[in-house]
């Protein structure tokens, strides 16, 4: 459980950031306007939601430990793009892959905790401390990334 937990805490963790921080990153390290700033989170989103469409497809061909590996690989491979990329374009394109990328993981890791009941804990409890993991990578991700961001943004303006 606590294995699916964190797989669980990290997926929510990356996508919590993306909703949080996207914006502001794509505003002050792209030099963009806000409107392309809002549209490379609906992209993200988007390009998500329409991946996990697929996802039973290509689990049955592939099966859940390869696409969580392959999906974390793809979301990877895409932040490097939007924090490398020269513009926002590049940027935009990145969160496709990883939009693509994040989609599988959650949906899989809730149906093989639903999977994993044993004697001594019914399915629905199994998914009640899972939820609360996970939920904890959406709520304390962004903060913590922004503290981060907040501590390296102050050292920068110290120099």
């Amino acid at each position: 459980m606590l294995i699916l937990g964190a797989i669980g805490a990290a997926g929510m963790l990356a996508e919590g950031a993306i909703s949080s921080w996207i914006g502001v990153y794509l505003l002050e390290h792209k030099a963009t306007t806000g409107a392309l700033a809002a549209a490379g989170y609906t992209v993200f989103t988007l390009t998500e939601t329409l991946a996990r469409f697929a996802g039973d497809r290509v689990n049955e061909r592939i099966g859940p430990v390869r696409l969580i590996r392959a999906g974390a690989l793809l979301f990877a491979s895409g932040l490097v793009v939007v924090l490398l990329s020269p513009n926002v374009w590049l940027s935009i394109a990145g969160l496709v892959l990883a939009g693509i990328g994040i989609s599988p993981i959650n949906p899989l890791a809730f149906s093989a905790v639903g999977h994993s009941g044993s004697e001594d804990e019914s399915a629905g409890h199994a998914i009640g401390h899972f939820t609360t993991l996970s939920y904890g990578g959406l709520l304390g991700g962004p903060a913590i990334i922004g503290a981060i961001a907040g501590v390296g943004s102050a050292r920068r303006r110290a120099a």
